[in-house]
């Protein structure tokens, strides 16, 4: 995955802005509970509703269902993309203090050696 260091930055900081927002308790009342708990369980009793059957009631009672889905699949992805990010920023970095490394090889037995600075 190739990305700008500007965009890993942006991808971070998004995910640390989520991250204080889902610490904060009112995402907890409001989001969590309310909406991808509570709603989420009254949107399938909605569905068989008498009183909501007809086509127009029914085809957006489904997409709110859908929207839930979509809302926690975007959160999750901001977090797991930014987990994505930081693996390669740690990659880079250990391969760029490796590469910074003066290495050799062991004429016997052919193994790369670090050289000591002088």
């Amino acid at each position: 995955m190739n990305v700008t260091q500007e965009q890993a930055d942006r991808i971070l900081e998004v995910r640390d802005a989520l991250i204080r927002l889902i610490e904060n308790p009112d995402y907890k009342t409001v989001i969590e509970e309310a909406y991808f708990k509570e709603e989420a369980a009254r949107l399938p009793e909605a569905l068989t509703n008498p009183e909501m059957q007809d086509d127009v009631d029914q085809r957006l009672l489904k997409e709110q269902v859908v929207a839930i889905g979509h809302a926690k699949v975007f959160l999750n992805k901001i977090v797991s993309y930014a987990q994505v990010i930081e693996a390669g920023i740690k990659a880079a970095e250990k391969e760029a203090i490796r590469a910074a490394k003066e290495m050799a090889v062991d004429e016997i037995t052919g193994e790369e050696y670090e050289v000591e600075a002088e």
